[in-house]
């Protein structure tokens, strides 16, 4: 037998529905697992199902939500030609260590972050964009997915 923490064979009985506080069976864990698994691919064909229909009908809008399809994009910097292209970027700048601070954006690999810390700066818009000039960036669009907003007004 399982005796779980109240918390935890709390949570393993309401979702087998047992109402009595006796330590839990191998046969009811073993239960409750598969509910689990079998609860995570509906939830998963829920979702691509989801998301297949916002994809054909467009947002689904509530009263006080709109259910919608978003996607993300990611700027991969390419290390080699980016650390080329901010050198002479900051050598143009007047700066004598200019593949030094160059080299400490870059770990193994360059990010936007890496940027910000190796050149202590907030703002890497412009260097993203300096980047993107030199053929450094290939931009990657994320498969969609769906997000739920409050709608506004």
């Amino acid at each position: 037998c399982f005796d779980a923490c109240p918390v935890m064979g709390g949570s393993i009985r309401r979702l087998l529905e047992i109402a009595t506080d006796a330590p839990l069976s191998s046969d009811r864990l073993i239960g409750a697992f598969t509910l689990v698994q079998r609860g995570k691919r509906e939830a998963e064909s829920v979702q691509r199902a989801i998301s297949s229909m916002l994809a054909q009908h467009g947002e689904a809008i509530g009263e006080t939500h709109v259910l919608k399809l978003t996607s993300r994009k990611a700027r991969v910097i390419d290390p080699e030609k980016g650390l080329a292209a901010l050198t002479e970027a900051i050598a143009a700048q007047g700066h004598a260590d200019a593949a030094a601070m160059a080299s400490r954006c870059l770990s193994q690999t360059m990010t936007g972050e890496s940027i910000k810390r190796g050149l202590e700066t907030d703002d890497v818009e412009p260097i993203m964009k300096l980047l993107a000039d030199a053929g450094a960036i290939t931009e990657r669009q994320s498969v969609a997915f769906p997000s739920l907003v409050k709608r506004r007004g």
